[in-house]
């Protein structure tokens, strides 16, 4: 983002590189590193930037949220820790948002500005090992399970619109990662055994009442 770099590997350190001059394209020189220690919460899940959060990155562990300031490398704010092991991350379209997986099968919907748990959503008895929101205009949350399994949500009405069962094979892990194209009502979906398959979802269609139905995702 802008003209950072931020990476994580398996010693809990974020390295952050930056572009050498507004010339260059990408972010190749080393700027800073940030040290993640067992006391704010241990292994590192994932990194996040967040939209209109200047020069700052959320770095979920598996028990905290972590808010750093990369030009100061200063840590600006730290989550309670959590109940449940985080296992996913996903920046909602809804400013200051961020959508939580749990190894617990659960979802928790947590504003970083207010430092606050707005909502839980219960899936299925399976490790959420991804999280993609859509962004054609629908209000749908992919889900993928460790277990092979998607599981398609509709935040407004509250309930689960499909399930997709074993798309990915659950002895290799399930599914890896599973993200919706931006724009567009077409979701790719990756799995442990190397795969990469692709759904889309044909237009919603409308009731008698003004009820839409979304229809079961095609295999393209």
């Amino acid at each position: 983002f802008g003209d950072f770099l931020c990476v994580s590997g398996n010693d809990n350190v974020v390295y952050v590189y930056k572009k050498r001059s507004a010339q260059h394209k990408y972010a190749t020189e080393f700027y800073t590193k940030l040290s993640v220690g067992k006391l704010l919460g241990g292994d590192i899940v994932t990194i996040v930037h967040m939209p209109t959060y200047l020069n700052k990155i959320v770095v979920i562990t598996k028990t905290n949220l972590l808010l750093y300031n990369i030009r100061t490398g200063k840590l600006i704010y730290s989550s309670d820790e959590f109940p449940d092991q985080i296992t996913a991350a996903e920046v909602a379209p809804v400013l200051d948002v961020l959508a939580l997986g749990t190894a617990t099968g659960e979802i928790l919907m947590f504003n970083m500005r207010k430092g606050k748990l707005l909502r839980k959503i219960k899936m299925l008895q399976s490790k959420i090992s991804s999280l993609s929101f859509r962004t054609d205009g629908s209000s749908h949350l992919c889900v993928g399970l460790s277990n092979g399994d998607i599981v398609f949500y509709d935040l407004n009405r509250r309930s689960r619109i499909h399930v997709l069962k074993n798309i990915h094979n659950e002895s290799y892990g399930g599914i890896t990662r599973a993200a919706y194209l931006n724009g567009q009502p077409i979701i790719v979906t990756s799995g442990g055994e190397n795969q990469l398959k692709e759904y889309g979802f044909d237009p919603s269609l409308s009731l008698g009442d003004g009820e839409n139905v979304t229809q079961p995702p095609r295999f393209f």
